[in-house]
């Protein structure tokens, strides 16, 4: 089980500046503790299983973010913005934040869902102008706390928010921004795996929801690393489609370096998804141990041989 480092408390606010991005293995921590220690250009997912562990978590993250200088944002599906608020209890004077402009509290739909930001694009431009707006009015950045859960309840509304997800996650990967994106397990099910696994970094109440693979966006480039196989493969399928949606353009490559392994279930979606692209789509496969390259020449699928690369990605 792996643990995550309890929060830590920063004694003055501290400016965010643009760094490299951070290259992560999936990474699980299973009921315990209750909060993931994150810095700005973080992303990520929070499974849970009853409501005083969103709230608990919820608040553990929030208030890490303000004693950073951050501005807040909850968000979540209540039966007014007043329920949210009172979800936020123990985080303090509530009242006051609201009122001098420190937290915003939203309902899901409300933010996501209103006429005119209904596309994946908009949707993280709003984000950007929130942080710019957080930035002017003197706060260090933007931290939001979010309960989709309302959102996702079909795959069609999953697979395209798991596509705004990794749009997002680009975004927040070089902005004085920090998301936790909080989804609950008793009404996904098994598919609360399947928006975790567009995180870099995620908890899960237990392993029935532990995807095992991470995939995310550096640029055109979709970094997938962990270990891929019949059980998860099918998952696979939905969060490479998501990202064709999320990742707009006409070249696009997909970065196996920090791939543990694959099986062959899991080569043959690869080999789908290039097949069905678009014409005026190209893709490359970086392949650095060769594990794509083995399998699809066992099998002599020289299309996806002829996409694949050994070596280092470029």
């Amino acid at each position: 089980m792996t643990r995550w480092p309890g929060l830590v408390t920063w004694a003055h606010s501290h400016r965010w500046l643009p760094q490299e991005v951070r290259r992560y293995r999936p990474s699980v921590a299973l009921a315990d503790p209750a909060t993931i220690d994150c810095s700005p250009g973080d992303h990520v997912c929070w499974v849970f299983e009853s409501d005083e562990d969103l709230q608990t978590a919820a608040v553990a993250f929030l208030d890490d973010g303000l004693r950073r200088g951050e501005s807040l944002l909850y968000v979540g599906d209540a039966a007014d913005e007043a329920e949210l608020r009172s979800q936020l209890a123990t985080l303090g004077d509530v009242d006051r934040l609201v009122a001098d402009g420190t937290l915003r509290v939203q309902m899901a739909r409300a933010l996501y869902v209103p006429a005119g930001r209904s596309d994946v694009t908009a949707q993280v431009e709003a984000y950007r102008t929130m942080t710019d707006e957080a930035l002017s009015s003197g706060h260090t950045g933007l931290r939001v706390a979010a309960d989709a859960t309302c959102l996702v309840s079909d795959g069609d509304q999953r697979r395209r928010f798991m596509a705004y997800e990794i749009a997002v996650d680009r975004y927040i990967a070089n902005a004085p921004m920090t998301a936790m994106c909080a989804y609950d397990h008793r009404a996904l099910g098994d598919a609360a795996a399947d928006l975790a696994c567009v995180h870099r970094r995620w908890r899960t109440p237990d392993t029935s929801c532990d995807p095992r693979f991470s995939l995310y966006a550096v640029g055109q480039r979709l970094i997938i690393t962990g270990d891929i196989d019949i059980s998860n493969s099918a998952r696979l399928a939905v969060a490479l489609d998501a990202a064709a949606i999320a990742t707009p353009g006409t070249e696009l490559a997909i970065d196996l370096t920090g791939l543990s392994f694959i099986d062959l279930k899991g080569v043959a979606v690869l080999a789908e998804f290039a097949r069905a692209l678009p014409s005026d789509r190209t893709l490359r496969i970086d392949d650095a141990r060769g594990l794509v390259t083995t399998v699809a020449n066992a099998m002599r699928w020289d299309d996806v041989v002829a996409l694949t690369s050994s070596g280092s990605p470029s």
